[in-house]
């Protein structure tokens, strides 16, 4: 659907992988008939060939899928994580605890 969408408006289609499918499924006994294994392959190798760009979550997906596609420099490595500065968990926020009527000290139990 996004290479779609990306061609009609013509603009760039960036494929974002956070799992390699269908591999993952086909090793989780999710996707079992062959037919649908191969079709899934080729939607695969569909989407990295007409992506402009193929971000990936871990090492090794980008070196997987860099072996896949004629132009390896399009794929890039996109880890997950946060700006730990922005997102301290270890800080109290107390206004917004009051705001939202959260106990100061952490999450409520119900006994």
């Amino acid at each position: 659907m996004g290479w779609i969408v990306a061609r009609v408006r013509g603009a760039r289609f960036v494929l974002d992988i956070r799992d390699l499918w269908p591999a993952a499924a086909e090793a989780l006994g999710e996707l079992r008939k062959p037919a649908l294994v191969r079709q899934a392959a080729r939607l695969e190798r569909f989407l990295y060939r007409h992506a402009d760009r193929i971000t990936a979550v871990t090492r090794g997906f980008v070196a997987h899928i860099a072996g896949l596609v004629k132009e390896p420099s399009r794929v890039t490595l996109l880890s997950n994580g946060a700006a730990v500065d922005v997102f301290d968990p270890a800080r109290v926020d107390r206004g917004l605890r009051a705001r939202n009527s959260l106990p100061v000290g952490g999450i409520a139990h119900d006994a």
